[in-house]
């Protein structure tokens, strides 16, 4: 049943959003106006010219475009992984938003109710691309396909997603009687404290009695880093990046390396070691876009509620030094020794493909306080993560590596004061959770070393922050 589930879903979607992309892309203007009776008589009632028809055709075409890349990437990869089910769930997501949001905008405008007369055949498109997305959302959970070993397939979800976004978005500013006076672009530049954060791992015994945890390495993370992010507002859009480095050289924190290493009493920690951590250079790097619909949804004029969605990579470079290690001897008393000098090369890479919801608050109408805006965002995100540590201290040349896959959960919340028209200050608190599970690798090849296995491996990350930037709008 699981099987049939799977292909259905898979070859559902192929068949219809191959086709529609063909016929959007090569045959724009055919495509459209087969879903009207009389197409010249809905352009002549709405006062459409030539040219403007010209456009959103064109526009139909960038649509069509992208939905043709997803299907040629969705064949290229095919059923090798879960995060396929995953991109088609998003897309029909995507795609039944910008429907749906195109049906209000005819059903509240009676002049292309007029012109139009039935709507039959949207209703029809947004029935099927709902079951479609329902069934590969249902393959997704259900099934038991092996994550992306690498985090390529993230990217190509991502780029899907933010197209798919921004060509919806040109769709519905095409009939959008008003343009925007102006675009402006935003940057900013920023300070980001962590504090009390980490990013861990763990694993368990491949061998009998199969205790778990075996080993658990928590890093710390808490430091200094600084950046820059650029933005442009559109009419109905806007698109982002921000990009951060340490910096802090030393992480504030001890790391801690623990074991359960005792077969017969699987439950007793043998070996704790404590060190310093000195974080190398290191990244964090934010893309995404967000669409408005607060005025489409009858919010009021000072709420700005938007769907947002983007990717967030961050690769952590630490390296343990100066540690001290404790542990059990046969008669089960407590002996130490020091471990000077460098210990444990570490580098974590995480990439989170997110999507939520992002709201502003114009403090200034309910509560009368000129220039002040109240941010938060929240979303959640499929995590795709790989590290790699190196033991400098143990016999031959120990490497172990982690494979894993899971989600995230994201809040922030950001007060902005007007300091003059253009000139902006924030200040705000982010929070992050990341837990995520796959396969552990440990390779020494000097001792002929080379196993993988997967129980009891975690890889779990917390990271909390205060920011403060200074924007500037042009």
């Amino acid at each position: 049943m699981q099987n049939v589930l799977k292909h259905l879903a898979f070859w559902s979607f192929q068949i219809i959003n191959t086709i529609t992309g063909v016929l959007m892309t090569f045959f724009p203007r055919h495509f459209h106006e087969s879903l009207f009776a009389n197409p010249q008589a809905v352009y002549e009632k709405l006062g459409f010219s030539p040219v403007a028809v010209d456009m959103l055709h064109h526009v139909i075409r960038g649509h069509g475009a992208v939905l043709l890349a997803v299907s040629v990437f969705i064949w290229m990869v095919r059923m090798k992984s879960r995060a396929v089910h995953l991109l088609i769930f998003i897309v029909c997501t995507l795609s039944v938003y910008a429907h749906v949001m195109t049906l209000h905008q005819h059903l509240t405008t009676p002049e292309i109710v007029n012109a139009i007369g039935s709507f039959a055949s949207l209703y029809v498109t947004i029935a099927i691309i709902a079951a479609v997305g329902i069934l590969n959302a249902v393959a997704y959970l259900t099934g038991k396909l092996p994550t992306p070993k690498n985090p390529c397939i993230l990217i190509l979800l991502s780029c899907s997603l933010l197209g798919s976004v921004m060509v919806a978005q040109a769709s519905a500013v095409e009939t959008n009687s008003k343009e925007a006076a102006s675009r402006p672009w935003s940057v900013s530049l920023q300070t980001k404290y962590i504090f009390q954060s980490h990013t861990s791992y763990e694993f368990g015994n491949p061998f009998p009695p199969y205790q778990e945890p075996l080993s658990r390495l928590e890093f710390p993370l808490n430091s200094w880093w600084a950046g820059a992010s650029l933005r442009r507002e559109f009419p109905r859009f806007s698109m982002g990046v921000e990009v951060f480095r340490n910096l802090s050289r030393e992480s504030e924190g001890d790391f801690t390396d623990s074991d359960w290493d005792d077969d017969e009493r699987p439950n007793l920690k043998t070996i704790y070691s404590e060190s310093s951590c000195r974080m190398e250079p290191s990244y964090m790097v934010r893309g995404d876009v967000d669409l408005k619909i607060s005025d489409g949804i009858g919010l009021p004029r000072w709420i700005d509620l938007r769907p947002t969605a983007g990717l967030r990579w961050q690769r952590f470079s630490l390296v343990t030094h100066d540690g001290v290690q404790h542990h059990l001897a046969p008669n089960d008393k407590i002996q130490s020794r020091s471990l000077p000098g460098d210990g444990i090369t570490f580098d974590q890479t995480y990439w989170q493909f997110f999507a939520g919801f992002k709201a502003a608050f114009d403090l200034g109408q309910p509560l009368r306080l000129p220039r002040l805006k109240l941010l938060t965002q929240v979303d959640w995100a499929y995590v795709n993560a790989n590290n790699e540590d190196y033991h400098l201290l143990r016999t031959g040349k120990r490497l172990t590596n982690d494979n894993t896959a899971g989600d995230a959960w994201h809040a922030l919340v950001n007060l902005q004061v007007g300091l003059t028209q253009n000139l902006h200050a924030n200040v705000g608190a982010e929070y992050m959770r990341i837990a995520t599970t796959g396969s552990h690798r440990l390779v020494n090849e000097p001792l002929g070393i080379d196993i993988r296995w997967q129980n009891g491996v975690k890889v779990w990350s917390e990271q909390i922050n205060t920011t403060m930037s200074l924007e500037y709008w042009f």
